[in-house]
């Protein structure tokens, strides 16, 4: 089988999900919020978002994207919350990238309060932190700063101190 654009997109289907998978086929998907940064500086045209749920998928993904690249050029974009202020997780305008949305991957695992900690999936917005930040109930005021990151491990830890700073390791 040939490796082209309608082959990867048949394989990422099968690896997400068919709902899962947005492209610019469908003209009732707007795919413009993965597309443009918010602060709405750069737009780019990308082949299309997938959305994983978990590590697992996140890895296929990266496989059968990289099986592909060869033939059809695709490269992946990677975004956690789509939060980033640096445009580094917009799609460039090639509609050869495949915008890898981690906004599926959004628990928060865990909490300690003794420790002023989180465990959190790579695609947490700072509302999800700040929820569960309340459910705990960790001091008056805590100021949750959000560091953006992307690595090979979507699950990371963010301490969290009470106004002073935040620190991001992997898990």
């Amino acid at each position: 089988m040939t490796n082209t654009p309608a082959t990867l997109l048949e394989g990422l289907r099968r690896i997400v999900g068919e709902r899962h998978v947005l492209t610019h086929d469908d003209p009732n998907t707007d795919l413009s919020a993965w597309e443009n940064d918010w602060r709405q500086r750069s737009q780019g045209h990308a082949l299309a978002v997938v959305r994983p749920a978990s590590s697992d998928e996140v890895a296929q993904v990266v496989q059968c994207c990289a099986a592909h690249q060869k033939t059809t050029g695709v490269s992946i974009v990677a975004q956690g919350g789509n939060t980033g202020m640096v445009v580094g997780s917009t799609p460039d305008t090639s509609a050869r990238q495949v915008v890898l949305s981690l906004q599926r991957m959004n628990t928060v695992r865990a909490l300690d309060a003794a420790n002023l900690s989180m465990t959190m999936e790579a695609g947490c917005a700072e509302v999800a932190l700040h929820t569960a930040d309340h459910r705990v109930q960790f001091h008056d005021g805590l100021s949750i700063q959000i560091m953006a990151a992307c690595g090979d491990l979507p699950h990371f830890r963010l301490e969290v101190f009470h106004g002073l700073r935040s620190h991001l390791h992997r898990v």
